[in-house]
């Protein structure tokens, strides 16, 4: 039973990391891609472009949908993170009362 917990713990760890950096890399690429195009709008606005309210749209959309997944992160990380403590402190127990029996 104890070889079982501990893989049923490890495979749930391992899941948890691998969504989170899934996540991860997907808020980076973009929020990388929200810098790249605010650049550009300040380049246009330095440059004296006057017709930008494309560019300002695609900011204000790439700006949101970054700030959202990053919230997801949040999110996801403290449900999972406290569903997985919580699935650790029972198996620690179950594992000391296996061991004590």
């Amino acid at each position: 039973m104890d070889k079982y917990v501990r893989w049923l713990t490890w495979g749930t760890a391992i899941c948890f990391v691998l969504i989170l950096s899934l996540m991860t890399m997907d808020w980076l690429t973009k929020y990388t891609l929200y810098l790249d195009q605010r650049d550009r709008l300040h380049s246009l606005i330095r440059s004296g472009v006057i017709d930008i309210d494309g560019y300002k749209q695609t900011v204000a959309y790439l700006q949101g949908t970054a700030t959202r997944r990053l919230n997801e992160i949040e999110q996801l990380t403290a449900l999972f993170g406290s569903a997985f403590f919580a699935f650790y402190l029972f198996t620690r127990n179950l594992i000391r009362r296996d061991n004590h029996a």
